[in-house]
Order: C-alpha cells, then structure tokens, then sequence
C-alpha cells in the first residue's frame, strides 16, 4: 500500500490503524514534525519488557491481562517512537534486534528505579526503602532463602526483596542486563564490570 500527499501530518491520525511496511520511513517523518517523542511514551516500556520476556506477544498479552491487538499496536507506537523496530517476528513468536537490545537495558533500569522511587517515597527517612532483586540457584535459594528473608524483612519492613533462580548463565545473562541486582553464587566470579565479595568462609 502507498500514502501519496504534500504533507505527512494526516498519518499521525491514521495510525495505528494504517499499516506501513517501512517503519523506518514512517518514523521520520513524524520524529521530523515532531509528532513522535520517546519521552511521551515510557509507560508502554512495560508492555514492551513483557513481550521481550514471553517470547510472544500472545503470550505477553496473556501475562498483562489485555487484547493482543492492543498489544500490538502498543508495540507499534513504540517503534514508531524508537525510530527502529525493536523485535524481528516469526512464526515461533519475536526476538530482540540490537535497537531492542538497548531498549531492554534502559527499561529494566528505568522499571527498577521507578519501583525503588515509590518505596522511598512511601518511607523518605528510611535509606534501605527500595527493592533489590537477588539471583541464585534453586538448591541455594532452598538454603539460604528463609532464614534470609526472615531477616531482612524484620530488619528492613520498607525493603521489598524478590529472588529469581535459574542456571548459572542465565542467571549471569540477568546481572548484565540489569534484571537483578545481586547473583548469590558459590564461586567468585569477578568478570566484566562485576564485583564480587565473600559474605563468609
């Protein structure tokens, strides 16, 4: 399908609803009237994290309890918003291109501090008021977990803790990316821009 005109403008009212093969066509020139601006859109970065982690945007739509259309049109804006298509499509479900790769660091970032935002703001005296997300093994995690969590939410009420347990890799994967904060681990691993120190000996 092709749009012919003098001006661009009338787009931004058709779309969603008009599809267009180039998004990298399309999002020049609403980013070059201005009609499109990243900052204006944040609150589809969950959206999008959802989708990044379920591998289909069936199945995001599923964990987010909306229509995959409205999904899909969510993701679109973004896009659009981004300048650059964010995931490559197929049958098996999406998978991130480099553009979405540094949106999903950004996001997880933005995500966490929004989360640690509102529990300070709940509890402003209170430095340990956030939420810091920790990653081990399951047969770590069967361990130290209870006792742990018994500990630090009796010390610290305005401290939300969630754990993640996954392999090794995985598990390293989400440091990186910025999906947990801390990886509990059996073995010193001091690579990359990690830092790793003893709790006991």
């Amino acid at each position: 399908m092709y749009l012919l005109g003098k001006s661009f403008k009338f787009l931004n009212w058709l779309y969603p609803y008009v599809v267009i093969k180039n998004i990298a066509i399309y999002a020049y020139y609403l980013l070059h009237l201005g009609i499109m601006n990243l900052s204006e859109h944040l609150d589809k970065l969950k959206p999008f994290v959802a989708i990044a982690e379920a591998g289909t945007i069936h199945e995001a739509a599923k964990r987010l309890n909306i229509t995959q259309p409205a999904l899909s049109r969510m993701l679109q804006i973004l896009e659009v918003a981004c300048g650059s298509e964010l995931f490559v499509r197929s049958r098996q479900g999406v998978r991130l291109t480099a553009a979405g790769e540094e949106l999903l660091n950004y996001a997880n970032l933005t995500l966490k501090e929004l989360e640690n935002l509102k529990a300070k703001l709940r509890a402003p005296a209170n430095k340990m008021a956030g939420h810091i997300r920790i990653g081990t093994y399951e047969s770590l995690a069967e361990y130290l977990w209870p006792d742990f969590l018994c500990h630090m939410q009796s010390e610290n009420p305005d401290l939300e803790i969630s754990l993640k347990t996954s392999t090794e890799v995985k598990l390293i994967d989400l440091l990186a990316r910025g999906e947990i904060d801390i990886l509990v681990d059996a073995e010193p691993r001091v690579t990359g821009d990690f830092i790793s120190w003893s709790l006991y000996k």
